[in-house]
Parts: structure tokens; sequence; C-alpha cells
């Protein structure tokens, strides 16, 4: 229970943390629906409408994971609030978990596919103000180890999936405002020393690593 506690804790740090934090990163902002989040400098936007948006995630080269990216997808009037990535799969097959990440309710569903010698993996954050309902869904698309010639290494999967819980630490609705905290502010709640140790601190500089 003691480690459950500084797990929790520590995924707290960084999501109050990258709100602030990442230096260099970009900013995408929905002007229709008023909310922003941040990512990756070297991601591109692919696709972009007041409701739907794609960014292109950069990957580790080398590995079975051929591309990563974000769906973002604004949808109005649904309850519950969920990923449009959940439509069609047989009810309770997806368990939604509940997570509050830098002061907003989300919550969190993910599933894997495959199709053409294609794995997909998904994992949805929604969250919701008013009658507006937000998606942010993550996607890895691989293949298997031996689909390539010579067989690629499988991906890690953890380390590429990192950068998903930095950028929805740094969603806000425009409304509200930024949730900033620095390393001194949480070093009551956590080791510090841990978190560098798990990479979620640079040491000394106080700032998150960059996928």
């Amino acid at each position: 229970m003691k480690n459950l506690l500084k797990i929790l804790a520590m995924m707290t740090a960084v999501s109050l943390l990258a709100a602030c934090t990442l230096s260099g990163w970009l900013t995408y902002t929905n002007a229709t629906y008023h909310f922003q989040f941040k990512y990756p400098p070297s991601s591109t936007v692919v696709t972009d409408t007041p409701t739907a948006a794609r960014i292109q995630l950069p990957i580790t080269a080398g590995t079975n994971l051929t591309e990563k990216f974000l769906d973002v997808a604004v949808q109005t009037g649904v309850s519950p609030c969920l990923s449009p990535y959940g439509a069609g799969w047989a009810p309770g097959s997806i368990t939604p978990t509940y997570l509050t990440i830098n002061g907003l309710n989300f919550t969190r569903e993910s599933a894997s596919e495959g199709a053409a010698g294609s794995i997909y993996k998904w994992i949805a954050y929604s969250t919701s103000q008013g009658s507006t309902c937000v998606s942010l869904t993550f996607i890895l698309h691989s293949h298997p180890t031996d689909f390539f010639v010579p067989p690629l290494p499988a991906f890690d999967e953890g380390a590429e999936s990192l950068v998903f819980d930095l950028i929805v630490g740094t969603f806000q609705w425009l409304t509200s405002l930024p949730t900033c905290a620095t390393e001194a502010l949480i070093a009551n709640l956590i080791d510090v020393d841990a978190l560098h140790a798990i990479g979620g601190l640079g040491q000394g500089s106080g700032e998150l690593p960059l996928a």
C-alpha cells in the first residue's frame, strides 16, 4: 500500500509539473471549444478542425513500432463522456478507470486490436466541461517483430507511452488558470530523488524529459 501511494503521488507530481515545465513544447489550442494542451516539438499536426485533430508523435526508430499519434475528438451533449474509439465494442469489454489529473476529472479507457498484420493499442483520456466532451486518444501502431526482414526488436511500450501522461497533464480549459507546481512545492509529497530515478525530472534542471 505504501508503494502504491508513492506511485500515485509521483503520477500527480508529474502531471502538475508537466503543465509548466515542458520547455520547448508546442501548444495546441482549440479556440472553438476553449481548451489547450502541450505536445512535443518534433510532432506534426496532420489534421485540425474544431471537432477533430490528429497529431503524429515522435517514436524511437529501429523497433516494430510503426507510428504513434494522438487523436483529439470533441463531442457535445454526450453522456457519459467517453472516447469514440470505444464505440462498437461489446458492453463490458472495456473497463474505464477514473482519474484526477491536474485538478480535472478524466475517464481512462484502453483496448487493443489487430488487422492485416497491424496491431493497434489505444489509450484514451476523456474529460468534460458543461456539454463539451474532449477525448485525447493515443494510438500505438505496431507490427509483429517477424513482420520485418530481418526481424526488429519489440518497442518499449512504457517508454513510448510516457509522453501520453505528460500531454494529458498539460490539458486545461481556457476558462481556468493553469496550475503550476515546482519541485520545491512537491518535495513534501514525494521523494524527489525517486522521481529522478524513474526519469521524471532531469537531474538538477527541474524539467521533464521530452519524448
